[in-house]
């Protein structure tokens, strides 16, 4: 599919050790077989990142902000710039709604913003 997608980095074939040989040769402690494997690993992960460029937009359930250390919300297409989008309800809350300047993506916060006491005086639905 990175032949298709990807402008820059396309998938390569290792060439010297086609298929299972590149393993095997790597195995036998062949020095330009692991030279082979080092140089398809480092551009397998460029090509893969260039592909996931393309489909992170699709990917709905991708929190990206798992994966940093700081409090500020990215957007699955990168941006961090985002403009409050009314709220969004649950049976039990209240949340700010987000959406995203760049790709117009929808978030929302974790913070309820029901009042202790509207908390408290909710009640569930329950199936019969």
């Amino acid at each position: 599919m990175t032949e298709k997608v990807n402008k820059k980095y396309k998938k390569l074939k290792h060439k010297n050790f086609p298929g299972h040989e590149l393993w095997v040769e790597c195995l036998k402690g062949n020095i330009k077989a692991w030279e082979e494997m080092e140089t398809y690993n480092v551009h397998d992960v460029l090509s893969l990142e260039e592909f996931f460029g393309h489909i992170a937009p699709w990917g709905i359930n991708i929190n990206f902000n798992l994966y940093h250390d700081n409090d500020e919300h990215v957007c699955k297409c990168g941006s961090k710039d985002h403009r409050k989008n009314g709220f969004y309800y649950t049976e039990m809350g209240k949340f700010q709604r987000y959406e995203c300047k760049s790709c117009g993506a929808p978030s929302r916060d974790s913070h309820n913003l029901f009042t202790k006491e509207k908390k408290a005086s909710l009640k569930r639905n329950v199936p019969r």
